[in-house]
């Protein structure tokens, strides 16, 4: 077996499908790459130009700067720490999908271990890493995130830098591809399933979706600009008109035979703010409504919805 590299700019901890592909673009940009996996034939199979194999998660830390983690769960991530012996100055970096109370652990074990700690979220699938506008997002110390910025800036175009308070990544991540994405994805899955079953054909169906597909774009705004205003009136459609057109527009599924659970979600909401007296106000005032304080249900455990790694 080849000597492994006594140097490499990044160690990539995890060679999932996504692991795979940032050690690759990573190694695609001239970077000198050290990537280790519990099952050790993932790693191998990276093997090659500026990309070396590490026989345990210690020595891929000890060979670079900054380790890069992007594993299955923070319960992986804490094992793989518990493992390692010290980091002594290095740089963890964990793109694990995670939840907001998992942070802290992970930070604390860092830096017993005598390391830095940033946590980050990937908003993309793997296919997508390294166009300009990718977006991943990161959390931590602002001199941490300055040391390394270049580095993770290859990911993606759109890389940003969050905030100093750790939680917040995976509060977005749990919030806008957890709860958004995956509920919006859900919502076209079931349309798709209905329209296409009525006999339309994907090519038609993709003529009229992708104009609504911008339309969200621009009511998010708008919606956000409600907020920032306290602002719920509206000239356009009313609370109570969407909530109408929502029930007529959910029987006509049922009525057909397919399913209809998001579409059931989003007018139950819609009904609770024209039960709480909002039916004449803008569909965003639904936001006002639910940010109004619930009974506690407990701390989550495990995975949050972000895009699998």
């Amino acid at each position: 077996m080849a000597e492994e590299r006594t140097h490499a700019d990044v160690a990539v901890l995890g060679c999932g499908n996504m692991g795979s592909t940032l050690a690759r673009r990573w190694a695609d940009a001239g970077k000198s790459v050290v990537v280790w996996n519990r099952s050790a034939a993932r790693a191998e199979a990276l093997r090659g130009p500026n990309i070396e194999v590490a026989q345990s998660a210690q020595a891929a830390i000890e060979t670079a700067d900054v380790a890069v983690a992007v594993l299955a769960t923070y319960d992986t991530v804490r094992q793989v720490l518990d493992s390692v012996h010290k980091l002594d100055g290095k740089t963890f970096v964990n793109l694990t999908t995670g939840v907001q109370d998992e942070v802290d652990s992970i930070s604390e074990l860092c830096d017993a271990k005598g390391g830095s700690y940033l946590d980050g979220a990937i908003f993309v699938y793997p296919h997508q890493i390294g166009r300009p506008e990718s977006t991943l997002l990161y959390a931590g110390p602002e001199e941490v995130w300055a040391r390394h910025r270049n580095l993770l800036q290859m990911l993606g175009g759109n890389t940003r830098y969050i905030s100093n308070r750790l939680d917040l990544v995976n509060v977005l991540d749990t919030g806008v591809i957890g709860s958004f994405y995956h509920s919006a994805m859900t919502a076209f899955v079931e349309t798709a399933a209905y329209v296409l079953g009525t006999g339309i054909s994907p090519d038609t169906l993709a003529q009229a979706t992708k104009p609504v597909v911008d339309m969200i774009s621009e009511s998010v705004d708008e919606a956000l600009e409600a907020v920032r205003s306290s602002n719920y009136d509206t000239d356009q459609a009313t609370m109570s008109n969407i909530a109408t057109a929502m029930r007529h527009f959910g029987d006509a599924i049922e009525r057909s035979g397919y399913t209809n659970r998001v579409l059931k979600a989003a007018t139950s909401h819609a009904n609770d703010a024209e039960a709480a007296g909002m039916g004449s106000k803008s569909y965003h005032a639904m936001i006002d409504l639910l940010m109004r304080p619930r009974p506690q249900q407990g701390a989550s455990a495990g995975h949050s919805g972000g895009l699998p790694q």
